[in-house]
């Protein structure tokens, strides 16, 4: 797979939990997480990236991560990897910003890490 856009690992909090959504057979988690730190930032400048953005975490089929990931609440904090969306446009219909989101959080790209398991 050739990536064109930025790809970051961070750590950060999850401000808020958003029910999941299911588009066309394919299910996802909706987070927006804050206090972001970035670990690593290739393709954009640490400083062009928000300290705040929604994220969706592709499961339950091949492309995704295997399962979803149990326990996910406010205040905890996790490390992902995925590819940055400046501007959410129509690549998640469903999230009600506009604004930065992370996804490719699985493989062959990113990674979470939530409550010491790491999911691919």
């Amino acid at each position: 797979m050739v990536n064109h856009k930025p790809v970051i690992q961070m750590q950060a909090f999850i401000k808020q939990v958003g029910e999941d959504i299911q588009v066309h057979e394919v299910r996802y988690h909706q987070l927006h997480i804050h206090e972001i730190v970035v670990i690593n930032a290739e393709g954009i400048k640490v400083s062009e990236i928000s300290k705040e953005m929604d994220v969706v975490i592709r499961y339950g089929d091949s492309d995704g991560i295997a399962a979803p990931i149990e326990g996910l609440e406010a205040g905890k904090s996790l490390e992902l990897k995925g590819v940055y969306l400046e501007q959410n446009g129509d690549a998640y219909p469903s999230l009600a910003a506009a604004g930065p989101v992370l996804h490719y959080t699985h493989q062959p790209i990113g990674y979470i890490v939530y409550n010491g398991q790491r999911y691919e």
